[in-house]
């Protein structure tokens, strides 16, 4: 099982992701509407992997991952995103983005893109 957060400004994706997250067995440890708001909580909830949409207000989510180079315990992290252009996908990457996933998504590539992530993380251990 693993500690999942949410953040994405759109209350419907939130609520979609918080709910197949906890399908799958996972707890779901926050649900933030923004960037900064998540940067705020990670720390104190320490989640093992952040569902991040790559465009919202106040702060997006390169930045955010941008950020999370300077975390002691990084949480792996699923780009979600309508953005299909290549240069985004391949920012986010370099950014540390663990996988990256298109609106709209299946069932089965969230639950896969989370147990890559916990694959990957068992791997470094």
């Amino acid at each position: 099982m693993a500690r999942v957060m949410v953040v994405d400004d759109s209350l419907t994706s939130r609520h979609l992701m918080k709910a197949l997250a906890e399908r799958a067995g996972h707890e779901v440890v926050a649900l933030c509407d923004n960037g900064r708001d998540a940067l705020e909580k990670i720390q104190a909830l320490t989640p093992d992997i952040i569902f991040l949409d790559m465009l919202m207000p106040q702060m997006d989510g390169l930045e955010v991952l941008n950020r999370l180079a300077s975390f002691a315990r990084r949480p792996r992290v699923i780009m979600l995103s309508s953005v299909s252009a290549r240069d985004k996908i391949l920012a986010a990457r370099e950014a540390g983005a663990d996988c990256y996933i298109l609106k709209p998504f299946s069932i089965d590539k969230v639950h896969d893109a989370i147990a890559r992530c916990l694959e990957t993380s068992a791997a470094a251990s």
